[in-house]
């Protein structure tokens, strides 16, 4: 039976399954449209996953196929930020500018739109962990901010079972690691002046825009 999940917005990774896997996946979910927001829609490892062959499969499947590399992409030359990081200095681009940015809000009309027609939508990128993803830390952590219901589709690593992941689930996952691993501190320790769970999750969000940040070379052209 399919379940029918009505005023959501999934997120997917492509990885690099078959494109009948992927399909299985959506019909699932009941999903009628991805949208694709990689700054370049084709992939080296998965080429059945590179636009036009993407495109004309979910037509097929009566699946509409959107591209949104320019609104959503992680390549964009339109929130950059000098970084100074101990011996190394680069640009970056820097997800909390990149909401504010002309081309974000475009996208967000165009989505809404989407959204106004009915689409169950699933916003696909590459990676199969959301958390590796600017999908996850660049564009959800908006929709979610601003009251959106965001699923994350993920497969489970032992067990291969399809899974479906709040945002804020994600998010407790991303700040317990970090936590783990001394890069951010623990709420309820002994520094009360840095008690404050807003606070502790902003400074998670960046240290994840540090870890996957777009950072283009001086010879490179940001594609969008």
């Amino acid at each position: 039976m399919v379940i029918k999940y009505l005023d959501m917005i999934f997120t997917i990774g492509h990885t690099i399954q078959s494109l009948d896997e992927f399909y299985d996946i959506l019909q699932h979910y009941n999903v009628n449209c991805i949208i694709d927001v990689r700054s370049m829609p084709f992939s080296k490892h998965a080429p059945q996953f590179n636009k036009e062959s993407l495109y004309l499969y979910l037509k097929s499947k009566s699946v509409l196929y959107a591209h949104f590399g320019k609104e959503f992409g992680a390549r964009r030359d339109d929130c950059l930020q000098y970084v100074h990081n101990g011996n190394e200095d680069f640009m970056q681009v820097n997800f909390e500018l990149g909401v504010n940015t002309d081309n974000f809000k475009a996208g967000i009309n165009r989505l809404d739109k989407a959204l106004s027609q009915n689409r169950t939508i699933a916003l696909m990128c590459t990676e199969a962990n959301p958390l590796d993803c600017h999908r996850f830390s660049f564009i959800s952590r908006y929709l979610y901010d601003n009251k959106y219901e965001i699923m994350h589709i993920i497969r489970d690593k032992e067990t291969h079972e399809i899974q479906l992941k709040t945002h804020k689930e994600l998010e407790s996952r991303m700040i317990n690691e970090y936590v783990r691993k001394g890069k951010l501190w623990d709420i309820g320790g002994l520094f009360s002046e840095l008690n404050d769970e807003k606070k502790q999750r902003e400074e998670a969000y960046r240290i994840k825009n540090r870890e996957i940040g777009y950072k283009p070379t001086m010879e490179e052209k940001v594609i969008d």
